[in-house]
């Protein structure tokens, strides 16, 4: 114990302490020095490197959730979800305040409150930096080829002076795209979904 060889377990009275005591005072401070300078190092990186791969685990298997601010624009998971074509998360929505549950009020683009409170875990706040998100109304046309096709899209509030070229990545979801074949091909009873949402290029 502290650097010493600890005793055994027998009586010691009748043992004669050194004559030599600076010598062996000497060597006693030799081996706390050696144990300041070599073991506690040696314990302190061994501990650190124990601690980082115990830290690295919890982060893989838990996902740490930061509190999202009152008034960020967010998304939220589309729990109805049936087909892959279905869009995983659905909004813009925004945070009004955080309950004592942990689950997030919000409210719609109108100002109407959700009528279910969301869980931080359904909620996917929209970088500050992206840009905005406008309606499609409906999809005029189509050109290009398979895997390259280019789409004619009317946005909701706009002129046909406003309609714009886009590729099929720039849609939120692809649900508007089958609609436009269905009225091309003379379905003219399904009507666009003007519901989907896409960024708009100037």
């Amino acid at each position: 114990m502290f650097a010493k060889r600890p005793n055994q377990f027998k009586d010691y009275s009748d043992v004669s302490i050194p004559t030599n005591y600076n010598e062996t005072r000497k060597q006693f401070n030799g081996h706390i020095t050696k144990f300041n300078n070599t073991v506690l190092p040696a314990i302190r990186e061994k501990t650190k490197t124990s601690q980082t791969a115990a830290e690295n685990k919890f982060n893989k298997s838990h996902r740490i959730i930061k509190e999202i601010p009152s008034g960020s624009q967010v998304m939220i998971k589309n729990i109805n979800r049936t087909a892959k074509t279905d869009p995983p998360y659905i909004g813009n929505y925004t945070i009004v305040r955080k309950n004592q549950g942990g689950s997030y009020i919000l409210v719609d683009g109108t100002g109407a409150l959700l009528p279910r409170n969301i869980p931080p875990s359904h909620i996917k706040v929209i970088s500050e930096e992206q840009p905005e998100i406008y309606d499609v109304e409906a999809i005029i046309d189509h050109k290009g080829t398979p895997g390259n096709w280019l789409y004619l899209v009317r946005w909701k509030g706009y002129d046909a002076k406003d309609d714009t070229w886009e590729p099929e990545k720039h849609f939120h979801n692809n649900r508007p795209i089958p609609k436009n074949w269905n009225r091309r091909n003379g379905q003219h009873n399904v009507e666009p979904n003007s519901s989907e949402k896409k960024t708009k290029k100037k």
